[in-house]
C-alpha cells in the first residue's frame, strides 16, 4: 500500500492557505498534507511532472506568509484521489 512507501509521517494542514504560483499563473490551492518528504496539495488543474512551483504558506497569527520552491513529483487525477 502508499503508507508502506512514505518514509516519513504525513500530517493533516487544516487552518493553513496556500497560494501557488507556476510560471505566470497563480491561484490558491489545497494542502491536504504534509511531510518532511513534502506537501500533497489540491490543485484546480492537472499539473505535470517536474514542473516548478513556489507555495506561499499564510496562517493566521503568523506575521508575513512563508515562501516555499519546490517541484512536481507525483499527480494524482480527480477519480483516483477520490478513492
Amino acid at each position: 500500500s502508499m503508507k508502506e512507501k512514505r518514509r516519513h509521517r504525513r500530517v493533516s494542514a487544516q487552518g493553513i492557505a496556500a497560494y501557488l504560483q507556476v510560471d505566470d499563473m497563480s491561484a490558491s490551492a489545497i494542502i491536504e498534507n504534509i511531510s518532511a518528504g513534502g506537501i500533497f496539495i489540491r490543485t484546480a488543474r492537472p499539473m505535470l511532472r517536474d514542473t516548478p512551483v513556489q507555495l506561499n504558506l499564510a496562517r493566521p497569527g503568523m506575521r508575513k506568509p512563508l515562501l516555499i520552491g519546490g517541484m512536481v513529483v507525483s499527480t494524482i487525477d480527480q477519480e483516483t484521489a477520490a478513492q
